[in-house]
């Protein structure tokens, strides 16, 4: 059989195609998943294939992967100093966590950091099989065709184009086809593999390419005769394929926390499931983040991380409001974080955070506002001091124009996508023709998304086609959807008419305990809109129907000359009260003569999860240990057979000593050949060998198979041959 040979010309073409492909997959990963930093995973593939085409021994490999994986995950999601190797702890407990929400079935309590070392695992066991089929089995159809295939589906129900994608796939695919096609006829023909018939063969193969490359590019191309099936499937997954107008599953996802907003709408559905229990002594809005760019289809960063080391006790380092607006008395919060997250939970007007470990610090990504620490368990405890804001309404209304605010800060707070219909701008004029000042005009919008024209649901909810944009489908066709589409609606129709403004996502207050307990769920992740005002500050505001906005305002009474209402307050009666929540619901005992099954499922699985961390690492031990053992078996395994075979004196135990030398010749390289006689075998080992063990041992296998009392006349006078043979198998290399 014709080999590639390590480190040559051919097998280093080979490992740069299967990093071309594999490369393909990587690509629009970002356009339908909550995937950035895609650089770091393609580092990792180019690493692997470097390490396979230099024939690195495995456990050097292993240990160089392992280590940029563990470094990447602590660099993005841990952060925190390699000398103190708190970080493997880190990740334990993170791994640990995950496999209680796998084994619980809770896939969406699964941590970004499992997720991301998952993708890791894959990538490398992908470059594993394609280097196992494309340099041992010399074939890559069946990727081949997989990654067209693919190719196809992303560039089909993505915002993908796949056009050169394809391209680009079928010239490495049909290259290595051809490439591979010379070493399978080699193999079959019995040809040798010189340099002149590889290039008798591969040239052929170039030029067709090349050819084929040409006219393609060149030669004219028929319009597609299919309609495309996106709307069609699209509509299917929202009911309206099926005419009946309900929701498949397909389009409904969990309500929750999620990082990825690139791509907004849908149904959801609700869940009750306990995040977090904050005490204070107020109810508030609990900040997680903020976005600023508005692409049409959701809500991205203008800009990359910008991550800052903060100590908790240095304070105001996220500004909120003006002094004059933030109250003189500092409010206090305790949050119980019930979950592996790295981010905080804040109040606005965050002067300090206190955490019950010894280390202090945390990160700010001041791009977003959102708080990173590292050392959460299942049951961490953190304090927050603040300067609740108050807003005086007169103060707002003083606000008529930009004057004082930056360019760059205007642009970014400002922007809108090119594509955004002129009706929605037109909207906006409308709602705040002859109003003079931009608090009154952030009522105004805000005001009309509460009214009668719109309904709170989170079922009926539509996801915006490929034409369509979010924010003009929601005030112009359906106007139905929940806190994502007002919101985000509230902060495009006042950035229209060039008032600065930006989408916050969080909780809102949450269910109200005793003793200024709120219990925070799921159900209660929200997105509400910060408004700036010059020489003010951030200025909430609430357009979501049916919610109140949890902001203090105020009118001073001596310099008012109007009657406006504080902006908490509902304007009338006809408009939809705020949702109430319903009590947690309490676990009822079960009844002492319940059956004996419930009980004893009970107390299983109570010791499942006391006992998980344990069960856990020794099922990983098993494994390794597992795996180690089947690694050097060829090493081991023929001291194993000496033993066993070391006092039996029969012919049946020759019979299978002399299969299970064979066996462990096929391990170290020996494969019986179609058609090869046993002798013929022998002969081959025992010139490999320098030795006539081998030859010996079969003369001695045929009497066997004729006349198996030969053997035991003979004594033991064979296990010398064959535990000479089992041994150099270990020894020579």
């Amino acid at each position: 059989m014709t080999t590639i040979k390590t480190r040559s010309v051919e097998s280093f073409i080979l490992h740069f195609i299967g990093f071309m492909l594999l490369w393909e997959w990587l690509r629009p990963i970002t356009h339908f998943g909550d995937v950035s930093r895609v650089g770091v995973f393609l580092f990792f593939l180019a690493l692997s294939f470097l390490l396979n085409y230099l024939n690195v021994k495995w456990y050097i490999s292993f240990t160089i992967k392992t280590f940029y994986i563990v470094v990447v995950l602590n660099i993005f999601y841990l952060q925190i100093s390699f000398f103190k190797l708190n970080f493997l702890l880190e990740l334990w407990k993170d791994f640990i966590f995950n496999i209680r929400a796998m084994i619980q079935a809770d896939w969406m309590s699964m941590t970004d950091l499992f997720r991301t070392s998952i993708f890791f695992v894959l990538i490398w066991s992908l470059v594993y099989l394609f280097c196992y089929w494309l340099i041992v089995r010399k074939n890559i159809l069946f990727f081949f065709t997989m990654t067209i295939i693919y190719i196809t589906l992303v560039d089909t129900f993505t915002a993908y184009d796949g056009k050169f994608a394809i391209v680009r796939t079928l010239i490495f695919g049909f290259a290595t086809i051809g490439m591979l096609g010379l070493y399978q006829i080699s193999d079959k023909e019995d040809i040798q593999m010189t340099n002149y018939f590889k290039r008798k063969w591969l040239i052929p193969v170039a030029s067709f390419l090349a050819i084929s490359m040409f006219f393609g590019a060149v030669v004219p191309k028929a319009s597609p005769k299919w309609p495309d099936p996106f709307p069609f499937l699209e509509g299917y997954v929202q009911g309206e394929g099926s005419g009946g107008g309900g929701i498949g599953l397909g389009g409904i996802s969990k309500i929750g926390y999620d990082e990825d907003d690139s791509q907004l709408g849908g149904p959801f559905i609700h869940d009750e499931s306990l995040v977090f229990i904050g005490k204070s002594e107020s109810e508030h809005y609990w900040r997680v983040e903020t976005k600023d760019t508005y692409t049409g289809k959701g809500w991205e960063l203008s800009q990359a991380d910008n991550m800052v080391l903060h100590d908790g006790s240095s304070g105001s380092f996220l500004y909120a409001a003006e002094q004059e607006f933030l109250n003189e008395n500092l409010s206090h919060a305790e949050v119980s974080f019930l979950g592996n997250q790295p981010h905080i939970i804040y109040a606005q007007g965050l002067d300090k955070i206190f955490f019950e470990e010894e280390s202090t610090e945390f990160m700010v990504n001041t791009v977003n506002e959102k708080i990173y620490q590292s050392f959460f368990d299942s049951a961490s405890t953190y304090f927050l001091t603040y300067y609740e804001p108050n807003f005086e309404i007169n103060a707002l209304k003083k606000v008529t124009n930009s004057s004082g605010v930056g360019g760059d800060f205007l642009n970014r707070y400002t922007q809108l996508p090119e594509s955004l219909p002129e009706r929605v701008h037109s909207l906006a004029v409308e709602l705040t023709d002859g109003l003079t000042n931009w608090y009154e005009k952030a009522r105004a919008i805000e005001d009309y998304l509460k009214g009668p024209n719109f309904t709170y649901d989170t079922k009926e909810v539509a996801v915006p086609g490929r034409t369509d944009d979010y924010v003009d489908q929601f005030l112009f066709e359906t106007m139905i959807g929940y806190c994502d589409n007002f919101s985000t609606s509230m902060v495009v129709l006042l950035r229209s008419i060039n008032i600065p403004a930006r989408w916050v996502k969080g909780y809102n207050g949450g269910n109200h305990k005793l003793d200024g307990y709120f219990e925070i769920t799921n159900n209660d992740a929200h997105s509400w809109v910060e408004v700036f005002f010059p020489s003010v500050g951030w200025v909430p505001f609430e357009p979501t129907k049916g919610f109140t906005n949890l902001t203090n305002f105020y009118l001073d009474i001596e310099n008012d000359t109007s009657e406006e209402k504080p902006i908490n307050q509902e304007e009338s009666p006809e408009q939809s009260p705020q949702p109430t929540k319903p009590e947690m619901p309490e676990i009822e005992e079960e009844p002492v003569n319940s059956s004996t099954a419930k009980v004893n499922h009970s107390v299983f699985v109570n010791f499942i999860n006391e006992q998980l961390t344990w069960i856990v690492s020794s099922v990983f031990l098993i494994i390794l240990i597992g795996y180690l053992l089947f690694f050097f078996r060829r090493r081991w395994i023929p001291y194993y057979l000496i033993l066993r075979y070391k006092i039996t004196n029969d012919s049946k135990s020759f019979g299978k000593a002399y299969l299970a030398l064979v066996k462990q010749l096929n391990r170290y390289g020996f494969d019986i050949e179609a058609g090869e006689t046993l002798r013929h075998f022998a002969n081959r080992v025992d010139m490999f060998f320098d030795s006539s063990d081998m030859g010996a041992l079969t003369a001695q296998y045929e009497r066997y198979l004729y006349r198996d009392d030969v053997v035991v006349a003979e004594g033991n006078a064979w296990k010398a041959n064959w535990e000479r043979l089992l041994k150099r198998t270990v020894a020579k290399q």
